[in-house]
């Protein structure tokens, strides 16, 4: 490794990796794990309480699926930005891997700081994927494979993870079950085969040879991140299926009451 590379002092480092969400002091503002728990605890809480004070009991398939689908929902927010602001993550990309030495990420973006008025705009979501290109930096590249699967991804999936989400407690207010089936398993599906299609070219191109990530890079943030988007949709083609299957309306949405 050039001993320029080596020499990058650490307060560099950390201001390269801070400088994308928009922070130039320490007033006014929440590290950006803050906002996330705060998005996805207050919504997936509403649906919760909105199915109990519907149904009047707790349905743990329900509440799986409703934390996935806010979960969803908010990564569609980011990789919409991730469309809009593909220059950008280049830029900062490059100039991080220019920046960071081999092997290290910097100071992770779930710990940067990020003010309200940031924490509302799609540019400052963007970061998460200049750091995500550390790891993976085919995201920093708009003729790639993991960029076109995750920007059609934040388009197609929006509004039916919305859908899904209210329509297991709106139930036959919203449509019959074999409709929410049939969305259900386009939608699953398309995420578990999106994902194993990335696992593989992951793999295939050893995306993570050129920033030298460690195992516990390639576990945490690859890995363990992304089998999410297998395990939940999986349990969700399983309900969706159930939804057509069953004989009638009745015995259809008992499975989510």
């Amino acid at each position: 490794m050039p001993a320029k590379r080596r020499s990058v002092s650490r307060k560099k480092v950390i201001k390269s990796t801070n400088s994308g969400t928009g922070v130039k002091d320490k007033e006014g503002y929440l590290w950006c794990i803050f906002y996330i728990a705060i998005f996805v605890v207050f919504n997936t809480g509403y649906l919760i309480k909105w199915h109990y004070d519907t149904f009047k009991t707790i349905n743990y398939m329900q509440i799986s699926l409703a934390l996935f689908l806010v979960i969803n929902i908010m990564i569609c927010v980011w990789e919409i930005s991730l469309l809009m602001y593909i220059k950008h993550i280049k830029q900062r990309s490059d100039l991080l891997l220019k920046t960071i030495p081999k092997g290290e990420l910097g100071s992770l973006f779930l710990f940067q700081p990020m003010t309200l008025k940031n924490a509302l705009s799609l540019k400052a979501w963007s970061e998460i994927w200049v750091v995500y290109s550390l790891c993976d930096t085919s995201y920093a590249s708009h003729d790639s494979f993991g960029w076109s699967i995750d920007t059609g991804n934040g388009i197609s999936a929006l509004i039916p993870s919305i859908l899904f989400a209210i329509g297991m407690t709106l139930q036959d207010n919203l449509c019959s079950p074999k409709l929410l089936g049939m969305l259900g398993i386009a939608h699953f599906w398309q995420m578990t085969y999106g994902t194993l299609l990335y696992f593989f070219q992951y793999c295939y191109h050893k995306r993570w040879m050129k920033h030298g990530n460690t195992n516990v890079h390639i576990f945490t943030l690859v890995i363990l991140s992304n089998v999410t988007w297998i395990v939940f949709p999986c349990l969700g083609l399983w309900i969706s299926t159930q939804l057509i299957l069953a004989d009638d309306s009745d015995v259809a949405w008992n499975l989510l009451q």
